[in-house]
């Protein structure tokens, strides 16, 4: 599993991504734009923040939201700009999700898990963070958030309440829109279980699953960038148009494409879509990670 939210000097290493793939129209997709990589994120004084933008599918009409999830504290090092004296205040927002009927926006803010309006607006704390903490994905219903902390696949209610452990020793949920969920353990292998975690069965190597929004596929980071397999772990297909280091998974609502993230060695980590099945070019959009596709009614 990649990195989790974890506080250090002066950065905030990032959560895995997040997942909602959802049926419906295929809405504006979010992502987090990661420090100093490109866009408001380097506008601002530290060239340390991380903010949730949004952007059309085809690339169009960027729009950079408000700070969700608070502020932290932190102290300037050999990496931010030298004019920076003393302490001073970073947005950390990662890793956003869309609910079922893309009306709200959850993510991991600089304290914890926050949900907010699909603007940004009337934003609410729903879980604290602590040092291992990510990966949002809403229940089908919209009524529970499930995400990672310490090691588990918690989950919480909408309404508010104490976070129960849905999963122990898992990572990245992913609900299907009939209800199953897809998690992987340490990041390295994927299971599928019932939406209350019985019935786990293994299917295979990999991680970061998201499910097809009609439940027959589930997309995933392979060896060879991302593949594709039933739910039952069969047939295995490497996604046309992606390549080693690509990641964070994401299936359009209408299934016809995928967003993903290239990571390359050096350089920027860059949101891309290339179609479902078939696909040969994958389509830039812009610099960023944890892409998320809003499903419209």
């Amino acid at each position: 599993m990649k990195a989790l939210l974890v506080v250090t000097v002066a950065v905030v290493a990032m959560p895995a991504a997040a997942h909602a793939a959802f049926p419906g129209s295929n809405g504006r997709i979010a992502f987090s734009t990661p420090p100093c990589n490109s866009g408001a994120a380097c506008e601002g004084p530290s060239g340390v923040e991380s903010l949730v933008s949004t952007i059309g599918p085809r690339g169009n009409g960027r729009a950079v939201l408000p700070c969700i999830g608070g502020t932290r504290t932190v102290e300037p090092v050999s990496r931010t700009p030298r004019n920076l004296g003393g302490p001073f205040e970073v947005c950390a927002d990662v890793s956003p999700t869309w609910s079922p009927d893309g009306r709200l926006l959850a993510l991991i803010g600089a304290k914890g898990l926050v949900v907010a309006n699909r603007d940004g607006s009337a934003p609410r704390e729903l879980a604290p963070a602590t040092d291992s903490f990510g990966t949002p994905a809403f229940s089908p219903d919209g009524q529970r958030i499930a995400y990672t902390d310490s090691g588990d696949v918690k989950i919480v209610a909408l309404a508010g309440g104490a976070p129960e452990v849905l999963v122990e020793g898992a990572d990245s949920p992913a609900f299907s829109a009939d209800g199953r969920l897809a998690y992987s353990r340490k990041g390295l292998v994927i299971w599928v279980a019932a939406a209350d975690g019985s019935g786990a069965r293994k299917l295979r190597i990999g991680r970061e699953p998201d499910w097809a929004p009609n439940g027959k596929w589930i997309i995933f980071e392979c060896g060879r960038g991302i593949c594709r397999m039933t739910p039952r772990g069969r047939r295995v297909q490497h996604v046309q148009g992606t390549k080693r280091g690509a990641g964070d998974p994401v299936y359009s609502p209408d299934g016809t494409r995928i967003a993903f993230v290239d990571r390359p060695e050096f350089g920027r980590f860059t949101v891309f879509t290339v179609k479902s099945v078939g696909g040969r070019k994958a389509r830039r959009l812009a610099p960023g990670l944890y892409p998320a596709w809003r499903p419209l009614p």
